[in-house]
């Protein structure tokens, strides 16, 4: 994944996790927190569903990775789901996002450049996108111990 000077990050975590997914977003939040520039991420946590009429920013986001996704001729599907479902806090039926666990999205000033996960031809995790930023900085984190 080439990265410019301009590009940030957007982590996006699901609160109330159960312990081993917890653990799992907490692991890889430290690799990306490893590789990337403090002032280039962010993170948010949000619940594991929305209702699709929210404002909250994760949703927000996530019709902003759906475009990018429509436009690359990728899939969201199964990572999100949106479908009409009870909704408890509204005691009714409505039309609800349901948002994973871990999801990452690249920006480049205003513009999604990639978000993880989704599926091209096979599935490509977050776990994938910190490799590739891990990798491209491997050359640096030699340099510097030499130093």
């Amino acid at each position: 994944m080439p990265v410019d000077d301009g590009s940030r990050f957007r982590l996006f975590l699901r609160e109330d996790a159960q312990s081993p997914i917890a653990d799992q977003q907490a692991r890889l939040r430290a690799r990306l927190e490893r590789a990337v520039d403090p002032g280039r991420l962010s993170v948010t946590y949000h619940p594991a569903r929305l209702p699709r009429e929210s404002r909250a920013a994760p949703l927000e986001w996530y019709g902003r990775v759906r475009e990018w996704a429509e436009s690359s001729g990728f899939s969201l599907s199964p990572f999100f789901e949106s479908r009409a479902t009870y909704d408890p806090e509204a005691d009714d039926v409505r039309e609800m996002v349901s948002l994973p666990v871990l999801w990452l999205v690249l920006t480049e000033g205003e513009s999604v450049r990639a978000a993880y996960p989704h599926v091209e031809d096979a599935v490509v995790p977050v776990s994938s996108a910190i490799d590739d930023l891990e990798s491209a900085e491997a050359p640096s984190r030699v340099n510097d111990a030499a130093d």
